[in-house]
């Protein structure tokens, strides 16, 4: 096949990112044609888009501009009449309104990936009312519809969406080389790893005010953004900076994860984080914010566990726990690394794709 995958943003990587990055490669690896189309500067290296044709598109933006966006259906419309796809697959809300747009103009079957419906929650309100009218429209031209959790398909199907273009397709992430294996070492600090944007809707303040209580307690904070400073000011005003390591952006996190003992992420929304299926195959224990679709990468009480948005009693409650029984980090620890061997293997969310790519393509030619 030759796919056109399209996503609006591609000057900083993020769980989308490296979602469409690793599906080109997997494409480019199985032998399809690969080209991939976004706005704005490309973060990403040589070595990850060797064999991957880049198509930049100037007027492609995140933010709602009606000339702008019409420019960008014509740019889209144009590479897709230059490269004749055999597939657009489009992600990200902007990239996926817009390219099943033009999609539909070109002819072309076309698959949009959900990673977490922006019309479902959504730090503006504005947006969220904008974009949930005009999603209930676009999707009836796609083909088919990935959903990355069955949080968003449940929320696809209360929107209306047609039931045979949905398939459930969870994240995958590769396979880490360092050891997932712990001991029950009960003389060291418990090392708390965190990883995610500083910025809405993470709430890394929760965590802060959990080393307050705890002393035994270490925290790693993986990940920058605009809150930052704030952040860090913060960690030295309740007095605990020197039990907190700020690494900033970290492109590899699984050696940070190894030498962690529990995961966390405090978060008032996500669609399907990435970053516990990390945890989960460096072998640690999560808690999560009970929301979208973050609990289904937990087995509750087995593999760790989900809190209320915004329940801090609850969070540190769970948190305190795992501090203190490391025979129940290990166990726990153990059975989400069976977890994510069984489900979230990158391999398995690639090879799934791939197939329902062909599907869509057979079935729209009448195969």
């Amino acid at each position: 096949m030759r796919i056109l995958q399209i996503i609006t943003r591609m000057d900083s990587i993020g769980g989308a990112q490296r979602h469409v990055v690793e599906l080109c490669q997997a494409a480019r690896d199985a032998g399809h044609e690969v080209h991939l189309a976004y706005g704005g500067g490309c973060a990403l290296g040589d070595e990850e888009v060797e064999g991957i044709h880049l198509h930049c598109i100037s007027s492609l933006r995140r933010e709602i501009s009606p000339v702008k966006d019409c420019a960008a259906i014509q740019e889209l419309y144009r590479l897709m009449e230059k490269i004749s796809p055999d597939l657009v697959a489009t992600h990200s809300t902007k990239a996926g309104i817009l390219g099943r747009l033009a999609a539909a103009r070109a002819k072309v079957c076309n698959v949009h990936t959900v990673h977490g419906w922006s019309v479902s929650f959504s730090g503006n309100a504005l947006k969220r009312i904008v974009y949930r009218q005009i999603e209930s429209r676009v999707h009836r031209l796609a083909d088919g519809i990935i959903c990355v959790c069955e949080y968003d398909h449940r929320h696809a199907l209360k929107m209306g969406f047609d039931k045979a273009k949905l398939i459930v397709i969870y994240n995958g992430r590769p396979d880490t080389r360092v050891n997932a294996e712990r001991e029950s070492d009960t003389g060291k600090p418990v090392r708390i790893v965190s990883i995610g944007r500083m910025a809405w809707p993470k709430q890394p303040e929760q965590l802060l005010s959990f080393l307050v209580k705890c002393a035994q307690a270490r925290l790693d904070m993986l990940g920058s953004g605009p809150r930052e400073d704030e952040v860090k000011a913060l960690a030295k005003k309740l007095g605990v900076d020197d039990r907190v390591v700020f690494h900033g952006h970290v492109d590899e996190v699984y050696p940070v994860l190894s030498r962690g003992d529990i995961f966390a992420l405090v978060s008032d929304w996500e669609g399907f984080p990435m970053s516990t299926l990390e945890a989960m195959a460096a072998g640690l224990p999560a808690v999560v914010s009970h929301v979208g679709g973050a609990p289904e990468a937990v087995t509750e009480g087995v593999t760790g566990y989900t809190v209320p948005r915004g329940d801090e009693q609850a969070l540190h409650a769970r948190l305190t726990e795992l501090v203190g029984d490391a025979g129940k980090r290990v166990r726990f620890g153990r059975e989400a690394r069976a977890f994510y061997e069984r489900r979230f293997r990158l391999e398995t969310m690639t090879e799934a794709t791939l197939r329902f790519y062909a599907d869509r393509v057979a079935a729209q030619s009448g195969q």
